[in-house]
């Protein structure tokens, strides 16, 4: 059906594959068995591979190539270089970082995660949808190569044992180098409080790495979000200092008008009522006054540093592994705002 419904539309593709299962697979896992991860969870740290890294600024992470690759991705990087120099539009060859894999579980936005017997879900907003099949089955005979690849996975007690394959080779990798048709991926996810989930992973490409490139991500549980579509140009929200009131955007045109019209007599001047503060904030209500004035940070990864008090305001650094925050709030916490 599928190849009758390609050739009819004149594209050879096909829209799926046949389903490997080996004898003597492994029966379904009972539900009662499986944990409690449904929801949204946010990256941890900064957007890259390895936060246990020092970070210098303007310096990609690079995986452990061999002298072939290594050769071919400083020439890029110089090919690039010379082009932003130029004013030419950067020759990317290849990309689809963060929704092709490894480098979707870098989680640039918050990871949504459905398990059931059959499979974990993985989706992004930018990324589509990442399946962990967990029902027995093997890698496909001859598996059509994709930028998430082909991932079957087992349950270790709470623990998500993940083998990943078939990654197409014009991908890139985080720091922006290439890997060839035979990188393959090994993960181990668990949750070690119920708040948090940690997942190690080693990526091997025998024809790119001279040895596995690892690292170990920690993405933090969200009860009360709920997913938006990715939209750079309307999902946004931008937050100014106290007063500013930059997140509802520039003035309405009948705002502007009023603005230029003759001024309305002066009424008396009315003393302004006393503003309750309500309680000082502790250091976990800056850490999460630190992430919503920054956006796309998990509070849990905020170091709080220099805390200063007055009646009525609050500075502080919100300290993150590549930036730290000077930040300023009302002394409860509210109206919070950071810059570098």
């Amino acid at each position: 059906m599928a190849l009758a419904l390609a050739a009819g539309l004149g594209t050879g593709a096909v829209q799926a594959q046949e389903a490997h299962y080996p004898a003597g697979a492994p029966k379904l896992p009972k539900w009662s068995a499986l944990p409690d991860w449904n929801g949204l969870w946010e990256r941890g740290g900064d957007i890259t591979w390895d936060d246990r890294t020092p970070f210098v600024a303007g310096q990609p992470e690079v995986p452990p190539f061999n002298d072939q690759y290594m050769k071919e991705y400083q020439a890029r990087r110089a090919e690039m270089r010379a082009q932003a120099l130029s004013g030419r539009p950067r020759n990317q060859q290849g990309g689809n970082l963060y929704g092709s894999m490894p480098g979707m579980m870098i989680a640039l936005f918050p990871l949504n995660i459905q398990v059931n017997p059959r499979e974990v879900v993985i989706m992004t907003p930018n990324g589509g949808a990442r399946e962990i099949y967990t029902d027995g089955r093997g890698h496909p005979v001859d598996p059509l190569p994709s930028t998430k690849g082909h991932s079957i996975g087992h349950w270790e007690g709470k623990v998500l044992v993940i083998d990943t394959c078939c990654i197409r080779a014009n991908t890139r990798l985080p720091g922006g180098g290439s890997h060839s048709d035979a990188m393959h991926i090994s993960e181990r996810i668990w949750s070690p409080d119920g708040r948090s989930l940690k997942d190690a992973i080693s990526v091997e490409d025998p024809k790119a790495f001279a040895k596995p490139w690892t690292t170990e991500k920690t993405y933090y549980r969200r009860p009360t979000w709920e997913a938006v579509e990715y939209d750079p140009e309307e999902n946004t929200r931008d937050f100014g200092p106290p007063g500013a009131d930059k997140e509802f955007g520039p003035p309405s045109k009948d705002a502007q008008a009023a603005e230029a019209a003759p001024a309305a007599p002066v009424a008396p001047p009315v003393a302004p009522k006393p503003v309750k503060l309500g309680k000082p904030v502790t250091l976990e209500g800056l850490q999460k006054a630190t992430a919503f004035a920054v956006g796309n940070l998990a509070w849990e990864t905020v170091k709080v540093q220099d805390v200063q008090r007055t009646a009525d305001k609050v500075t502080w650094i919100g300290a993150t592994r590549s930036v730290n925050w000077r930040c300023a709030a009302r002394s409860d916490g509210t109206q919070a705002y950071c810059e570098q």
